[in-house]
């Protein structure tokens, strides 16, 4: 017997509210440019440290600027705990010797605050 499933609803915080749609969300007003560049340094930073994980060349002070940029960006206690825990997953990867395990997390954290 099949039931009738009603759809969640479209601002349901448990379907939707990736960092993207967060950001796309907030399109209508002003931009702030100082939050765009604090996102464009975070995203070029992410980039960089996902090329140098396969040599395991990623030093603590790259992860210590990102964690401190993230830190920066105006994200919900929600938004800012995922960004924290996708940054702290791949630093322990490349510091087992997991390249390819870090490069994943790394890549899904760019996915998240690319628009």
């Amino acid at each position: 017997m099949a039931r009738n499933r009603t759809p969640p609803p479209e601002n349901d915080k448990y379907t939707t509210g990736s960092f993207a749609e967060s950001r796309r969300a907030k399109a209508a007003s002003p931009p702030n440019p100082a939050i765009e560049e604090l996102v464009t340094d975070f995203v070029q930073g992410v980039a960089a440290a996902l090329r140098l994980v396969c040599d395991a060349n990623v030093a603590a002070q790259q992860w210590d600027v990102l964690y401190r940029i993230v830190a920066a960006l105006p994200l919900t206690n929600a938004e800012y705990c995922q960004a924290r825990n996708q940054l702290a997953n791949p630093r322990r990867y490349v510091e087992s010797g997991e390249p390819g395990a870090a490069q994943y997390e790394l890549r899904m954290l760019l996915r998240r605050f690319q628009l």
